[in-house]
């Protein structure tokens, strides 16, 4: 009975997140103290992967994503301005971190659709995922978390998520076919002195045990 309990316990454990995703929309959703990485040190035309502050950033069509410049069109200082990684339709981003964080959010340059451009249908979409690659919170353009504007560079938006806990280890943003866009001040943020949810899982099933344990004496 007692290795039955253990089990359902960390099923339900293992299965989803411990803390539920709450969406960013600005950079003042997220800690002060955050890494950002604004691209400005990189000259223009380098290619990714970009390596660092513990985050590697990079694109897709692999080999053709680069540094370009915001600065012919409207700029949003602490969202897009100045550098930029990517400047290409049809592209996705990707960002892997060394280490989970629990805070993420970034510029989004130039998203029209959908509502902007045809086919009006088309999204794009954020996800993030754990370092078990188990989807932890997504959201898609044209929604109140990931608003689009007109074409022709006049509108960026912020976007992202945070988590109590150090959960993010994978973050994904999969552009709308035909959508030209960039990203820019990829910012995160790690939680110190709270314990991973792999570690509040297994004090969780120690816990539960020491219980059972105590039980059988009594």
């Amino acid at each position: 009975m007692k290795s039955q309990y253990l089990g359902l316990l960390a099923a339900g454990i293992f299965a989803a997140p411990l803390t539920l995703a709450a969406p960013v929309t600005s950079p003042s959703d997220l800690n002060a103290a955050r890494t950002i990485i604004d691209f400005e040190s990189y000259a223009i035309g380098t290619l990714g992967p970009i390596d660092v502050a513990g985050a590697t950033i990079s694109g897709s069509p692999s080999g053709s994503v680069a540094v370009a410049s915001s600065l012919p069109y409207t700029q949003y200082p602490g969202v897009v301005s100045g550098n930029i990684f990517g400047f290409s339709s049809s592209v996705s981003f990707f960002i892997d971190f060394a280490q989970p964080v629990a805070q993420f959010g970034m510029g989004v340059f130039d998203p029209n659709y959908p509502g902007y451009g045809s086919p009006s249908t088309s999204v794009t979409t954020l996800r993030l995922y754990d370092a078990g690659n188990v989807l932890l919170g997504t959201t898609v353009s044209g929604t109140a978390d990931f608003p689009v504007g007109p074409p022709g560079g006049s509108w960026s938006t912020f976007v992202g998520f945070t988590f109590a806990t150090n959960q993010i280890a994978r973050v994904e943003l999969v552009g709308a076919p035909g959508d030209l866009m960039g990203i820019d001040n990829v910012s995160f943020y790690r939680v110190n002195g709270v314990p991973e949810p792999g570690t509040l899982a297994l004090l969780g099933l120690g816990l539960a045990g020491l219980g059972l344990s105590r039980r059988r004496k009594a």
